[in-house]
């Protein structure tokens, strides 16, 4: 890193900034109720367009990113993916019937089924990538990702296992190899990416997850442990027998702590991961340098949630004052025999739909603004490439680009 920056000579590093153009709320919400009124089918489109609303707000020495994807090329795409998994399922349940009950044949059909989806996401989580950066341009020049799927799914499969086995505590290798493969196959016009990144980097990062997230289930589990293995139910007068515990009190606070506290660790450690991976990036003679931060990923999730609870307890607030109002009311009219019991459910279901829809959406509004946006804003606002003037350099590739966008459409892709 230290020739590169002397190559760079006196030339300061370029940051990426993020612009903020207005506009986020309107087309959130107009993605939101036009992918309801469609049932779900505009959301290709809806995709599209908050990813041209992202990308554009991502500057680079000026100029803005762009997608050039569109909602059709998903929409055929996710047509497509469908053709593959619907005769996957239709011969799984057939199979299934035809195994006439023996439960070593379903075991291993159901075994042969789950695999077959795992292979498919994980080709699609690759060949998602790859349409993503075939429709990102930069001053006219397109990204571009090579490389073999399935030589990323032997990757994939063989630290998989390696995880597995080592009970979690090889992620991050497995993080770095496949990180490594993908980012050694991603073009930018001429050019390629290149990386030199190690698995031990990360290690202790995420034994911090591991700790956070493992203590608190095992301080919940071991003690229960026999009582959950070997299960005795007690009898109710009323109602299903309950599993007894012998220590019931650790399960909620344990799983609770776990949840929470792996959760906040689990966005530190991928936030810290993208820093150091980042920084060990090259295109050419430039360098990246990423002085991202995994504690404002926290901060945000922490901001995020007590803005939730907050909704929450505001809304709680407003039912509970229309419900003080109103039943006094409905009971005289029921009484009164001028509403029947079936008009109330209508009016019922009529009010609580509405309510619900717009609880939705006031919820994808919150995460937006107040979560993902911030972390995207953060994470590129903290990157700098060194010897930017190298940039003039690249020209636009001659690689073919993928037509259709079959992964993404599954929403199987980040932004």
């Amino acid at each position: 890193m230290a020739e590169l920056g002397g190559m760079a000579g006196a030339t300061a590093p370029e940051r990426v900034t993020y612009e903020d153009r207005p506009g986020l709320v309107r087309l959130l919400s107009t993605n939101f109720f036009l992918t309801l009124i469609t049932i779900g089918i505009y959301r290709f489109w809806a995709a599209t367009r908050l990813r041209r609303y992202l990308w554009s707000n991502i500057r680079i020495g000026g100029d803005g990113l762009e997608y050039t994807g569109t909602g059709r090329e998903l929409f055929l795409g996710f047509l497509i993916g469908l053709a593959v998994l619907a005769p996957l399922s239709i011969i799984y349940v057939v199979a299934e019937r035809l195994s006439l009950g023996d439960q070593v044949l379903v075991g291993t059909l159901q075994g042969l089924y789950f695999l077959a989806l795992f292979v498919f996401l994980q080709v699609a989580l690759f060949r998602s990538r790859r349409y993503r950066l075939s429709r990102t341009t930069w001053r006219g020049i397109y990204a571009g990702q090579t490389g073999s799927t399935w030589e990323y799914l032997k990757l994939f499969i063989g630290y998989g296992l390696l995880t597995v086995v080592t009970l979690g505590l090889a992620l991050p290798w497995m993080h770095v190899a496949l990180a490594r493969y993908k980012l050694n196959n991603t073009t930018f016009g001429n050019r390629t990416m290149h990386i030199e990144a190690k698995g031990s980097a990360l290690f202790w990062r995420w034994l911090v997850v591991m700790v956070l997230l493992v203590a608190p289930l095992a301080l919940a589990v071991l003690p229960n442990f026999s009582a959950l293995v070997h299960p005795v139910y007690l009898p109710q007068p009323k109602g299903l027998p309950t599993l007894e515990l012998p220590h019931p009190a650790t399960l909620a606070p344990g799983f609770l702590s776990a949840f929470s506290l792996g959760f906040l660790a689990l966005v530190w450690y991928r936030i810290e991961a993208f820093r150091y991976l980042a920084s060990r990036v090259r295109l050419g003679t430039m360098q990246l340098d990423s002085a991202a931060k995994g504690m404002t990923g926290i901060g945000r999730v922490l901001l995020f949630s007590v803005g939730m609870v907050a909704m929450m307890i505001g809304l709680g607030l407003v039912f509970w004052v229309l419900s003080a109002v109103a039943i006094p009311i409905l009971r005289g009219a029921i009484a009164g025999k001028s509403l029947s019991i079936t008009t109330l459910g209508i009016i019922g279901i009529g009010i609580m739909v509405p309510v619900y829809i717009v609880l939705l959406w006031a919820m994808q509004l919150a995460a937006y603004c107040w979560l993902w946006i911030p972390i995207i804003r953060h994470l590129a606002t903290t990157l700098d490439i060194e010897n930017f003037p190298a940039v003039n350099e690249i020209t636009q590739s001659s690689q073919k680009r993928p037509k259709l966008g079959i992964a993404d459409s599954f929403e199987l892709g980040a932004f």
